[in-house]
C-alpha cells in the first residue's frame, strides 16, 4: 500500500529535516504557484517522495471559461515536479468571476455532465494528462438532479478518461447528512477508474451535521469501508490521510500516520 499525507506549509521544515517514512506527498497547488524559499524546499522533498498535485480552483462543474492563466501555473507546477497525479473537485469554484472559499455542488444531470465532460477534456487537453475528479461533501441538493454522484462520475470518467479520486470522508459526510448510501455508491463506483483514496475527520455540529472539516483521525466507519472495499484498488493506488485543521506536531502527526498505516493493513490484509 503507497500511503501519504497532504503536506502543510507549517511543517515542510520538519518534513524535509526529518523525512517521515511515507511513499507520498500531496500539495495544494495553490500554495506553490508563486516560486520561493518553498519550492526549493519541496524540490528537495521530491527526490525522495512522489507528488500528488490537489488543485481548489480549476472550476469544473462551472461556467466562466476555463482560467487559462491557472491552468498554465498548474501546468508549470507539473512540469517542474512530475507529480504521480493532478486532481480537482466535482464543484463550483467560481461564478461570474468571483472566486468562492468553499467547492460548491451542481445538479447532477445531463445538462451539466456534458458542461463538466466538457470543460475536463479541455484542461486535460491543455496539461497533457487525465485528470483525477474528487467525490465531493455538499450540505444541500438540486430538485433538478437526476443522477447520483457515483452516477455520474461513472459516465464523467467513460466520456472524458477522467480518473477518480475517491473520498471516503466525504461518502461519510454526505450519508449523515443526506442519507446518501455509502454502500450504494461504493458498490456503484467503477473502481477500475479511481486512482486516490483520501481520509480524514469531520466535525459534528451541535444539531448533529457534520461538517467535512479535515481537524480529526479516520474514524471508524471509514476504515470498515476501507477493509471491506480496498480489494477494488490496484496496489498502485495511493491513500492520502488530510490534516487542515487544529493541526497536530509533526511528531504527533508522524506517531500517528503510523498507527493509520497499521490500521489500514490490518486483518491479516
Amino acid at each position: 500500500m503507497r500511503f501519504g499525507l497532504n503536506l502543510r506549509l507549517e511543517l515542510i521544515d520538519e518534513f524535509l529535516s526529518r523525512r517521515p517514512s511515507l511513499s507520498c506527498l500531496e500539495i495544494i497547488a495553490e500554495n506553490f504557484f508563486t516560486i520561493d524559499g518553498h519550492h526549493r524546499k519541496l524540490e528537495q522533498l521530491r527526490r525522495d517522495y512522489d507528488i500528488s498535485l490537489h488543485c481548489l480552483g480549476m472550476n469544473i462543474g462551472g461556467v466562466d471559461p476555463l482560467d487559462t492563466g491557472y491552468l498554465a501555473k498548474v501546468k508549470e507546477l507539473a512540469t517542474k515536479f512530475e507529480p504521480i497525479h493532478i486532481s480537482d473537485h466535482l464543484s463550483v469554484e467560481r461564478h461570474g468571476g468571483r472566486y468562492f472559499h468553499d467547492l460548491l455542488p451542481f445538479p447532477l444531470n445531463e445538462e451539466s455532465l456534458a458542461n463538466v465532460c466538457t470543460r475536463t477534456q479541455t484542461a486535460q487537453d491543455y496539461l497533457g494528462e487525465p485528470l483525477l475528479l474528487e467525490n465531493l461533501s455538499y450540505y444541500i441538493e438540486y430538485k433538478d438532479s437526476t443522477l447520483n454522484e457515483a452516477e455520474f462520475l461513472n459516465e464523467l470518467c467513460a466520456k472524458s478518461g477522467a480518473k477518480v479520486l475517491l473520498d471516503l470522508n466525504n461518502i461519510i459526510i454526505n450519508q449523515a447528512n443526506l442519507g446518501h448510501s455509502a454502500e450504494h455508491f461504493l458498490t456503484t463506483i467503477n473502481w477500475s477508474r479511481v486512482a486516490e483514496i483520501h481520509l480524514a475527520g469531520a466535525t459534528a455540529q451541535p444539531n448533529e451535521l457534520l461538517i467535512d472539516c479535515h481537524n480529526a483521525k479516520v474514524n471508524d466507519e471509514q476504515l470498515k469501508l476501507w477493509h471491506r472495499y480496498r480489494h477494488h484498488l490496484l496496489p498502485t493506488v495511493p491513500v492520502i490521510y488530510e490534516r487542515d485543521n487544529d493541526l497536530l506536531s509533526y511528531e504527533q502527526l508522524n506517531t500517528y500516520s503510523q498507527q493509520l498505516q497499521r490500521a489500514l493493513v490490518a486483518r491479516g490484509c
